[in-house]
């Protein structure tokens, strides 16, 4: 995943609801956005975290179009993401294909960080 890349996937937004005589609630909801990627920080400590910074590209009933959003992916957490590419170069093709290849299933997954970057590991 790179700035400019789209990514779509469900995140916490605070959300405020207006009922009654213009009283207002605030709750937090989940929220699938597709949303353009502007910043990506790696946090290399026992957490394992990635921070990314988008903006939302399609507009829904909760979240307008062009909305900053900032969360989190961890090792802790499982999260659905997925990645959208105008274009996909060789390395990521080679890397979907080896992912893709039953033959070549692996045992074991890791994520390992270092500040400004990660490698995701198959080990059979």
């Amino acid at each position: 995943m790179l700035p400019g890349d789209l990514i779509k996937t469900t995140v916490k937004r605070k959300i405020k609801l207006e009922y009654g005589l213009g009283m207002v609630k605030t709750e937090i909801r989940h929220i699938t956005l597709t949303m353009q990627v502007k910043k990506i920080d790696y946090e290399v400590d026992q957490t394992a975290e990635i921070f990314i910074k988008a903006i939302n590209f399609e507009e829904n009933q909760y979240v307008q179009k062009g909305q900053y959003q900032n969360f989190k992916i961890n090792s802790d957490d499982f999260q659905k993401l997925t990645v959208i590419k105008e274009k996909w170069n060789k390395y990521h093709w080679k890397i979907i294909t080896e992912i893709r290849n039953p033959e070549l299933s692996s045992d074991v997954a890791a994520l390992i960080m270092d500040e400004g970057v990660a490698h995701l590991c198959f080990v059979q």
